[in-house]
């Protein structure tokens, strides 16, 4: 009964913002909001007028990999904790979709103080090759990727690392003449670079 209940206030607190207007008109189409509660403990509140029959849950860290997926099966509303209390800080993105609609917000654990997280140096290296030295305070993971002039990616990688790196590329083979985009990302901080 108490489930009833609190479902029952849950759709008509969202049929009342949506109603009303007071959100803005991405969101006066969506059916999912998050909040943020104390310990690293989000909770996601999803209500649909017509069930789809399966709501996919999905949260990715910074650098886009799978951290935790659910699926809700005929649910026409639901509340689902989620505990990030174990995870890095750093941003995560949430995906609700039900096949019809899909949701996505950041959500931002702990501290991430990105400006002085991530420091990155381009040396030539001769023989169209270069060397990358990565130094980042936190740790995560890092994608280093190389795009052409039409924006195309032609290289990427992703690094995990317990420490600060460096590695040498070598370009014989990409450049051919070509100038290219050097991009680092530990999925707050982007770093690009153009190479020659």
């Amino acid at each position: 009964m108490k489930k009833l209940f609190w479902m029952l206030a849950l759709v008509l607190t969202v049929q009342t913002v949506m109603a009303n207007g007071t959100e803005s008109e991405e969101d006066a189409t969506a059916n999912a909001k998050v909040v943020a509660l104390s310990n690293g403990v989000y909770k996601l509140y999803y209500v649909d007028q017509i069930p789809q029959g399966k709501v996919v849950v999905t949260i990715l860290d910074q650098v886009g990999e799978l951290v935790q997926k659910d699926v809700i099966r005929n649910e026409s509303a639901f509340v689902r904790p989620y505990n990030f209390s174990k995870q890095p800080a750093g941003n995560y993105t949430m995906v609700v979709d039900n096949g019809q609609k899909s949701f996505s917000t950041t959500l931002t654990f702990g501290v991430v103080n990105a400006a002085q997280d991530l420091k990155v140096a381009v040396e030539e290296a001769g023989d169209n090759r270069f060397k990358l030295v990565v130094k980042e305070a936190n740790m995560t993971p890092v994608s280093v990727s190389l795009t052409n002039v039409e924006g195309e990616v032609i290289f990427t990688e992703l690094i995990s690392r317990q420490a600060n790196f460096s590695k040498v590329y070598n370009l014989n083979r990409i450049l051919k003449g070509q100038q290219v985009t050097l991009k680092v990302t530990n999925g707050t901080v982007n770093i690009e670079k153009v190479l020659n």
